[in-house]
């Protein structure tokens, strides 16, 4: 199973789950079956290692800083007119994915 198969069989068991105790027992199935590693940092599920070394960020991964500076711009317009919610406000590469994510944290001095 390569990256982008285990991406969308991860998001389809995250739309599908009836409860989280399914989506758990989903979740770890999926795991078993493509020989994944659950990747932690600091304590925080950050992603999963596949063995041929690809990460699946638990993030959207954007595959270009434009694309993700794009949609960027975007979610703030939208966030802006709907309400108040926490507002990414910059992108950045990934060190895990090597993928553009997006976030609302300021960046680290």
């Amino acid at each position: 199973m390569n990256g982008r198969d285990f991406a969308r069989q991860r998001a389809l068991i995250t739309w599908r789950a009836r409860s989280e105790a399914h989506r758990r027992k989903a979740m770890a199935r999926l795991i078993r079956q493509a020989g994944a590693v659950v990747v932690f940092v600091s304590g925080k599920l950050v992603g999963y290692r596949l063995p041929d070394g690809f990460v699946v960020c638990e993030k959207r991964r954007y595959r270009t800083e434009s694309a993700a500076l794009l949609e960027l711009a975007n979610v703030q317009l939208f966030t802006r007119l709907n309400g108040p919610r926490r507002i990414p406000i910059r992108a950045y590469q990934c060190t895990h994915c090597h993928g553009w994510h997006l976030t609302s944290q300021r960046e680290a001095a």
